[in-house]
C-alpha cells in the first residue's frame, strides 16, 4: 500500500493526517509525522530536537509514530464486505473502527435501517452504510459491476483524505443520488469542475461536521456537484455565510444549515439570491 502526505491515519479510535514521512537522525527506521485531529493526542507541533518537521495544527497535536503503529484503512470494497458479507479476511482491520459518536444530523433514507448485514447480494444493494468504517480510497474493483444499483452511500467520519477519491467512487455508481461526507477530512480540490463530470448524477449531499471548512471552502468543493438539489451543513460552526457566486446551486431547492452559529439575518439573506 503506498502511503503518501495526507493520508488519513486511525490509532485506537483517533483520527490524524500524516503531514511527513522519513527517517529521524539518530534513530533508525520510518517515522511518520501526524497531526491528530484532538489536540491533546499529541506530544508537539511537529518539531524535534530544535528541527520543524512538519506544522501541526496546534502546540500539542502533532507527534512521530511508527509505522505499524498507525491503521491506514482499507478499500471500499473490503469495508462493503466486511459490513454485508462479514467477510472475515478484514477483520483484523474492522477492530480500528471509530469509536466515538459525531453529533450531525443525517437525513432518513427510506430502507436505510432494513439493510442488514444478512444481505449478502451486494449487486442488489441500493443503500449501503459505512459510518467509521476505515475506509481509505476507492480501491482496484469495479465498483460498477460490485453495486450495480446503488442509490444511497454514507461514506461518514472515514478515512477519505480528498475530494478526488470520493469523485473516484461517484464515477463508478452511475445510479448514485446520495452520499454522506459529514465528519470526514478532505482536502480541498484544485479544481472542483474538473470532478463535476464523474458527481453530475449527485443530487443530494450531506456535509454536517466538516470543521476544518469555512463557508468559502464549502461552496469551492459543492461546484463539483452541478445538479445538486438537497444540500446538509449543519454542525459547521459557521457563523458567516457570505455571497454565493453564480452559477452555483442553481438546481437547489433544500438547504440545512441548522447548528451553526450564524448570529445576524443579514448572513440568511444572502440565501435570497438562490434561485
Amino acid at each position: 500500500m503506498e502511503v503518501k502526505i495526507g493520508d488519513r491515519v486511525d490509532n485506537n479510535g483517533y483520527r490524524g493526517t500524516i503531514k511527513w514521512i522519513g527517517e529521524i537522525p539518530s534513530v533508525n527506521g520510518i517515522w511518520y509525522g501526524v497531526d491528530w485531529d484532538d489536540e491533546n493526542r499529541g506530544k508537539h507541533n511537529g518539531t524535534h530536537n530544535g528541527i520543524q518537521y512538519f506544522t501541526a495544527r496546534n502546540e500539542t497535536s502533532g507527534s512521530f509514530v511508527r509505522p505499524s503503529k498507525v491503521n491506514l484503512g482499507m478499500s471500499l470494497e473490503q469495508a462493503i464486505k466486511g459490513r454485508y458479507q462479514d467477510d472475515v479476511t478484514i477483520e483484523e482491520v474492522l477492530t480500528s473502527q471509530l469509536k466515538h459518536n459525531i453529533k450531525a444530523r443525517f437525513v432518513e433514507v427510506v430502507g436505510m435501517e432494513k439493510v442488514g448485514k444478512k444481505q449478502s447480494q451486494l449487486d442488489a444493494l441500493q443503500t449501503v452504510v459505512l459510518d467509521g468504517w476505515l475506509v481509505r480510497d476507492g480501491g482496484d474493483t469495479d465498483l460498477g459491476s460490485l453495486l450495480p444499483r446503488l442509490q444511497d452511500l454514507d461514506l461518514s467520519n472515514t478515512l477519505l483524505s480528498s475530494w478526488e477519491d470520493i469523485a473516484h467512487i461517484t464515477k463508478q455508481l452511475p445510479n448514485l443520488k446520495f452520499i454522506n461526507v459529514s465528519g470526514n477530512e478532505l482536502r480541498k480540490p484544485s479544481n472542483p469542475l474538473k470532478l463535476m463530470e464523474s458527481t453530475q448524477h449527485v443530487t443530494h449531499v450531506v456535509m454536517n461536521k466538516m470543521l476544518t471548512y469555512a463557508w468559502d471552502d464549502l461552496i469551492w468543493c459543492l461546484a463539483m456537484f452541478p445538479f445538486i438539489k438537497k444540500l446538509q451543513l449543519a454542525y459547521n460552526n459557521l457563523e458567516s455565510l457570505g455571497p454565493i457566486p453564480p452559477g452555483v446551486f442553481e438546481h437547489l431547492v433544500d438547504i440545512d444549515l441548522g447548528v451553526n452559529p450564524i448570529g445576524d439575518w443579514s448572513e440568511i439573506c444572502h440565501l435570497s439570491k438562490l434561485p
